[in-house]
């Protein structure tokens, strides 16, 4: 007879939330957009915990844990909010603003509430895996990611078929927009157009925030064929991001790589690179360098408003600059100049100091090499192109990590 334990109800919820997680284009409600089935599954994550009878003690820790991080979270925000009671605040006219409506008003502004239900969504993810996580999640947060860039590759191959986009999932709306205009982001290299791979994620840049930093950790488990696969939908997806972390990835791989089969890899990719120049040299100037010296819409849009809103932040009153305005006010391209004038300097030094920790802090195994990769590429990308807070993959990442940093702790060491 099987006896279902404690951990083993943990374990089934968290098998049929992990499918879930990656996918950000799909809501319950389609006019709801708090409605993601991984959102709901978050806020259920709370009562399995509650409810599934477990050591009084690990349970306590769970909720030690929300309580205390909510508890910083509010503090800091009544403190941004008297500030702007008490000192003068420049209105937000100019500024990316999540809810662009009477920019005078600076207490307690709409988007501060809604923006902070997103934010207790990756909260309660990042403690339940940080709590519960055992290694056997691996074999489904994999799959669940086969899943998800199978539908990218299904995707660019219908459009290069039949010259149409063929997501049939998405119903995700952001304002006028559908996700699937958003998605269908067309390039063209030479004779061939192609629609940039972006999967069940609303662009092209945020399908590859959420897959490198699970290809990463795959790679670093050996899972080579869901590594591979995901590797496949990141080039497909032609993204700035994707390029950049792949090249932040391969110097941290040939810091630790055998010598002898690093000359042979650079030897095949200066070869292919020669061959192929011309080729490479377009997509290297669509990808990146019209990106990033102004060429295209995306990168001057990005310099602009990064541009406006540090400067708005470097002329606030040094009480301001410290705690910021609110969380959830604006939303700039880049999450640097964003957390800046939300959460000001000490929310910018919290939010570092939560990926480095770990970074920094845990030991040098081949998975813990893939979690901090993973951890600095997250970190990388949100503060230069992709302010996705609320993308689950990150508090998945963050949670198995400090959970390896809680074992790590809790081990004996060894006299010699």
């Amino acid at each position: 007879m099987n006896v279902i334990t404690p951990q083993k109800n943990i374990n089934l919820f968290f098998y049929f939330w992990s499918f879930f997680i990656p996918i950000a284009s799909y809501l319950i409600i389609p006019t709801a957009q708090g409605t993601l089935p991984s959102y709901i599954l978050a806020f259920l994550s709370v009562f399995v915990a509650i409810f599934t009878k477990q050591y009084r003690s690990q349970l306590t820790d769970y909720l030690v844990d929300i309580f205390a991080i909510l508890g910083i979270f509010i503090l800091l925000t009544l403190v941004s909010q008297l500030i702007n009671g008490i000192l003068p605040i420049a209105n937000l006219d100019g500024l990316r603003l999540i809810d662009p409506l009477n920019t005078s008003k600076i207490q307690f502004r709409s988007s501060l509430f809604s923006q902070s239900l997103y934010l207790l969504v990756g909260i309660l993810t990042f403690v339940f895996v940080k709590r519960y996580y055992v290694e056997k999640w691996d074999k489904y947060i994999f799959i669940s990611l086969n899943v998800f860039t199978c539908y990218a590759i299904y995707e660019f191959l219908y459009f290069l078929i039949f010259k149409d986009s063929g997501d049939f999932i998405t119903n995700r709306q952001f304002g006028d927009h559908e996700t699937i205009a958003l998605g269908n982001q067309l390039m063209t290299i030479g004779p061939l157009t192609f629609q940039r791979a972006n999967g069940l994620a609303p662009e092209p840049s945020m399908f590859v925030f959420i897959v490198l930093p699970l290809f990463i950790y795959a790679a670093a488990v050996k899972k080579k064929k869901t590594a591979l696969l995901a590797l496949l939908s990141i080039l497909l997806s032609a993204s700035t991001t994707g390029i950049i972390g792949l090249l932040i990835y391969f110097i941290v791989w040939v810091r630790k790589s055998n010598k002898l089969l690093l000359f042979f890899i650079i030897g095949i990719i200066t070869i292919f690179v020669l061959l192929n120049w011309e080729l490479i040299y377009q997509v290297f100037d669509k990808i990146i360098i019209q990106k990033l010296t102004e060429q295209n819409i995306s990168g001057a849009e990005r310099n602009m408003l990064f541009e406006r809103h540090l400067d708005y932040f470097l002329n606030l009153n040094i009480l301001s600059m410290l705690f910021g305005l609110g969380f959830g006010y604006v939303r700039s391209t880049d999450f640097f100049s964003t957390i800046l004038i939300n959460n000001g300097l000490i929310g910018l030094i919290i939010f570092t100091s939560l990926f480095f920790a770990p970074i920094i802090k845990l030991r040098t195994t081949r998975k813990n090499t893939g979690l901090k990769t993973s951890l600095l590429i997250i970190y990388i990308s949100m503060m230069t192109s992709v302010p996705e807070f609320s993308f689950l993959s990150i508090w998945l990442i963050l949670g198995i990590s400090y959970n390896q940093l809680s074992k790590q702790k809790q081990e004996i060491p060894t006299n010699n």
